[in-house]
């Protein structure tokens, strides 16, 4: 049968095969791991070599670091490419993995390319994160965690009616208390005031969060 195809979807079906034989492949998986690793040790080295250069040089740095840090998103943007072309749209997005390492190569491209989403560069070191497939009991941990988190959104709810209702009481029973100098002519009134006591309070709703954890 596969004779009868024709020439093009033949070239075509060998393409997804070997591409989908190369990426089952344990070297593959090792390679990217690898690749993880390195930058994840230049993301620290990154950040000592730039601590240290005199600020008139820094923008310069920055340019350098920019092609450097590009050079790893393109490898990271290969792999998802080669992973979305052997596995299918819909079995790729099926594996928590992928949807997290394709947000993260996402996440860092718009980062490196657009100045006005630098900050999104701060979740390239999440990619470390990738390396607890490794060991395979990591794995089932968090694929455990992925079952209970919409589980656990219930239950965070319900928290958050609790606090909301405590909250309220605590600023009708509390609010507008004389916190400030509550402690002078004390023995406490020292530490009372440094330890900043006196922010502990129900004036509104913030502070009521903040007083119930």
């Amino acid at each position: 049968m596969y004779l009868f195809v024709p020439h093009t979807q033949r070239q075509d079906l060998i393409s997804m095969f070997s591409i989908r034989w190369l990426i089952s492949q344990k070297a593959f998986e090792f390679v990217i791991y690898a690749i993880i690793i390195t930058n994840g040790i230049s993301v620290v080295v990154d950040i000592i070599v730039f601590s240290n250069t005199p600020q008139n040089e820094r923008q310069k740095k920055i340019r350098e670091l920019h092609w450097y840090h590009m050079v790893f998103i393109c490898v990271y943007a290969t792999e998802a490419l080669l992973k979305l072309l052997g596995l299918g749209l819909r079995k790729y997005f099926r594996s928590g993995w992928n949807i997290f390492d394709f947000f993260v190569t996402v996440a860092g491209f718009i980062g490196v390319v657009s100045t006005s989403f630098s900050f999104i560069v701060c979740v390239r070191p999440l990619r470390l994160l990738l390396l607890f497939k490794v060991k395979k009991r990591y794995h089932d941990l968090f694929e455990t965690i992925g079952v209970l988190l919409p589980r656990m959104a219930r239950v965070a709810v319900v928290i958050l009616l609790m606090y909301y209702s405590f909250g309220i009481i605590g600023i009708e029973c509390f609010s507008g208390l004389e916190l400030k100098d509550c402690c002078v002519n004390t023995s406490w009134e020292g530490a009372y005031k440094e330890g900043g006591y006196h922010l502990n309070n129900f004036d509104d709703l913030l502070h009521s969060y903040g007083k119930r954890l």
